[in-house]
């Protein structure tokens, strides 16, 4: 009897840990998707459960040619009435623009990034900058006045509708508030993380891996910070961009001349990203962008079923689970409908993340009682214990004891449902 293999789902949330400037996500699953931004990030195409990958070595050459283009364009009038105004913070920056350090690249209006060690400059524009490691990474930096008190959502959404359609398909994770480090004046951070689908790469489908900050002050003045890293690149598609320049680059943009008065600033609620891609989601926060190739069967709150004839890739969220074996269980229910001849491999226990999401997984071999034919599937279950919510992903597939089909494809859409996982609540 074919087995399906049960290293196609051993994976688990990411894990975010804080290092100075930025978060940092660590890679802990083999399907988990990891991009992140500024301070010591660590961007790996290969997991294991207990650390990260090493990154690659950094060398001083040129460029990969991959395209590095990002929105460079003028911003667009922006309306808000923002918070009520707030007397500036006593440590109100300096009214006149700071000469840029040495070893710096000056963003416009008193704000500037380090370049370290092992960094070139790739490409300048006005305000903006995009830095590359010779290897696999990159990191684009651009300064913008913004009405003061804007939601950063607004910025964020513009910034990543210029580049959302230069691919064939994007996935996203919600955009979420960072903590804030203690500068005065204070600086909000928002994130999302993306990756790019690349129907080329069998690693999941995997393109470019990236995550997009905005750095916010009270008076309008924001910097973008946008780093990814080509996941087919040589050394592994792994990117680190030090501390030390997130964190001189945030002292800046907090000590750089006023632009008016201040205002409040508000993080936001975790929510999602518009995308010219079409999406599913299971629950307000929790869904992936669709692969080319398959169709979708079900979208509703609480159920997403997407196919292609071959294989389908189904999402739904449960509440009022005991554990997360009662969820498992229900997933198996679910997942054996219609088919004959089940044969289970074994669960296999995957732990809990630093979320306190608990992961278990099953696999079966199986025959569609339709037709006769042999079939395969992938059960799993993230479990939430906090609250008594799962959500569990049924994966089945006709299949002849060889590679798996629509790898990529599903891979990806599992990728981009784990950006969201730490939002089970």
């Amino acid at each position: 009897m074919v087995r399906v293999p049960m290293t196609r789902r051993a994976g688990s949330t990411p894990s975010r840990r804080r290092r100075g400037g930025f978060w940092v996500l660590l890679s802990i699953g083999a399907l988990v998707l990891s991009s992140s931004c500024g301070g010591d990030v660590d961007v790996a195409t290969e997991r294991s459960r207990s650390a990260g990958t090493d990154p690659t070595e950094l060398p001083s050459t040129t460029s990969p040619s991959v395209d590095t283009t990002r929105s460079t364009t003028p911003d667009a009038p922006a309306t808000s009435d923002g918070p009520t105004p707030t007397v500036p913070p006593t440590g109100a920056p300096a009214t006149s623009i700071p000469a840029t350090p040495v070893g710096s690249e000056d963003l416009g209006y008193g704000v500037s990034v380090p370049v370290p060690d092992g960094w070139f400059v790739d490409e300048r524009y006005e305000h903006g900058i995009v830095l590359a490691d010779g290897a696999s990474g990159w990191v684009a930096f651009e300064s913008h006045v913004r009405p003061a008190g804007e939601d950063p959502l607004v910025l964020m959404q513009e910034y990543v509708d210029g580049f959302d359609t230069e691919f064939e398909a994007i996935t996203y994770g919600p955009m979420v508030a960072e903590p804030r480090r203690s500068l005065d004046p204070p600086i909000s951070q928002h994130r999302v993380y993306y990756t790019t689908y690349d129907p080329s790469n069998v690693d999941r489908g995997r393109g470019l891996n990236g995550g997009v900050y905005v750095l916010s002050r009270g008076d309008g003045l924001c910097v973008i910070a946008d780093i990814w890293v080509d996941t087919a690149a040589a050394g592994g598609g792994t990117v680190e961009f030090p501390d030390s320049a997130t964190t001189a680059l945030e002292d800046r943009l907090s000590a750089a001349p006023p632009l008016g008065a201040f205002r409040e600033l508000v993080d936001h609620d975790p929510v999602r990203l518009r995308s010219a891609h079409a999406e599913v989601l299971v629950d307000d926060l929790i869904g992936f962008t669709v692969a080319p190739g398959f169709d979708v069967v079900e979208d509703e709150f609480g159920l997403v079923k997407v196919a292609n004839g071959t294989r389908e890739f189904e999402v739904q969220r449960l509440e009022g689970q005991a554990s997360v074996a009662a969820a498992l269980a229900e997933a198996e229910r679910v997942a054996i409908a219609g088919y004959a001849d089940v044969i289970w491999d074994g669960r296999e226990d995957f732990g809990t993340d630093e979320y306190g999401v608990e992961q278990l997984t099953n696999t079966f071999n199986a025959t569609w009682a339709a037709d006769g034919e042999h079939c395969g599937g992938i059960v799993e279950a993230f479990f939430d214990p906090s609250t008594g919510s799962a959500i569990i992903v049924l994966d089945d597939f006709y299949w002849d004891g060889g590679d798996l089909p629509y790898d990529a494809e599903v891979g990806y859409m599992h990728l981009g449902l784990q950006l969201a996982m730490e939002h089970i609540g």
